[in-house]
């Protein structure tokens, strides 16, 4: 599975991973060295619900303190914020009053 990357300035010429770390053997530019775990996992969404009256609602679970922005999109393409919040207290629950489009995708992302 994967889950992230990392530019290093040569063209990887070998890899090896042992615990939190992946060796990266890295052309002319020696050994580059990567933390690979040890990261609070992504803020996940729950309990999505559309209510009677046509709002949307979901709760948000993270285990990292920080800002957190709901931003929604119609296409997948261009997303705008809806809400940013502060993550105190786990789960936070979000109500999207202006659901009423054919279809609406969400996404988290949080920032420290």
């Amino acid at each position: 599975m994967h889950v992230g990357g990392c530019l290093t300035p040569g063209g990887a010429q070998g890899e090896a991973v042992a615990g939190n770390y992946a060796y990266v053997a890295d052309g002319e530019y020696g050994l580059a060295i990567i933390q690979i775990a040890g990261f609070p996992p992504p803020p996940a969404m729950s309990s999505l619900v559309r209510m009677p009256d046509g709002q949307f609602r979901f709760n948000i679970a993270c285990d990292a303190q920080g800002l957190l922005e709901v931003q929604g999109s119609t296409d997948l393409i261009d997303w705008v914020p809806l809400q940013t919040c502060t993550n105190t207290i786990s789960p936070i629950q979000f109500t999207d009053p202006a659901a009423n489009f054919p279809q609406r995708f969400y996404r988290v992302k949080q920032s420290q």
